[in-house]
């Protein structure tokens, strides 16, 4: 699973860096990022789908903020290290164009199918309360 991290940092940044972001470490954690998000988000919704009594969170947004916030702060300080990022790219560098290809569309279905899951999973759930 680490390699295939690695990879996902290595497609990302790598991508950022071709389109000249502006910010490219921050493009490759606030998708990272955001991707765990909705992985919590779609265990969540499954524990209120499948088990009944499981307490509805019901805070204010500022509570959500708050910890979206801290899942980008986390997730710098632990993705982030720019030799280890150097190694990374320079691990894939010399990559063969069909595992490139293969590659990413792994990345692709990981980084858009999680947040699709997790639609579906609430639009399940919420289908299922009514």
């Amino acid at each position: 699973m680490l390699q295939f991290y690695k990879y996902i940092i290595y497609r990302l940044y790598s991508s950022a860096l071709d389109k000249r972001s502006l910010y490219p470490v921050l493009d490759v954690i606030w998708t990272i990022a955001f991707v765990h998000m909705t992985q919590i988000a779609t265990i969540y919704a499954l524990l209120l789908w499948l088990i009944p009594g499981v307490p509805l969170f019901t805070e204010t947004k500022g509570v959500v903020f708050v910890f979206c916030l801290c899942m980008l702060v986390g997730h710098y300080f632990i993705f982030y290290n720019k030799e280890k990022w150097n190694g990374i790219m320079e691990e894939f560098k010399d990559e063969a164009p069909g595992k490139k290809i293969k590659g990413r569309w792994r990345v692709s279905i990981y980084i858009f199918g999680w947040p699709i899951l997790c639609f579906i999973v609430i639009l399940l759930a919420s289908l299922a309360n009514t």
